[in-house]
């Protein structure tokens, strides 16, 4: 047996999606995630309606959206919107490039130090293979 609650929450879980499709993210750029429906309870432990709670990943491009959409799911009735954050498509090229820049950071700063000092910089010995152990 399916409660008029269950139906009404399912619905407004629905039309969120289509509210978001409404402010131009296409359905392509949508994920639900972790969708529960689960009752809840009056004094007397009968059940007197449902409470949805899902995570909605979205892509979006255009960041002025972003806001507007926040404001838009809380008029219409979120009332916990939490972990919003932010990545890149490219995310494996910018670690790359930030990786390449802290280590150019880095042999710049060891220069200056070893100038500001008086000492050269370190060179690492190259391996040969005419070492003679004892």
């Amino acid at each position: 047996m399916t409660s008029k609650y269950l139906k009404t929450a399912l619905l407004c879980a629905c039309l969120s999606t289509s509210l978001i499709c409404a402010a131009g993210i296409a359905q392509k750029d949508m994920k639900t995630k972790n969708f529960t429906v689960y009752p809840t309870y009056d004094k007397n432990q009968k059940i007197n309606g449902y409470s949805v709670s899902n995570d909605l990943e979205l892509k979006v491009t255009d960041f002025t959206l972003i806001s507007k959409l926040i404001a838009k799911a809380m008029q219409d009735g979120a009332n916990d919107i939490s972990g919003v954050h932010f990545t890149t498509e490219k995310a494996d090229t910018v670690r790359s490039n930030l990786i390449k820049t802290a280590i150019y950071n880095g042999k710049q700063t060891a220069q200056a130090a070893a100038e500001a000092t008086g000492l050269q910089r370190w060179k690492r010995p190259r391996p040969s293979n005419r070492e003679r152990i004892p």
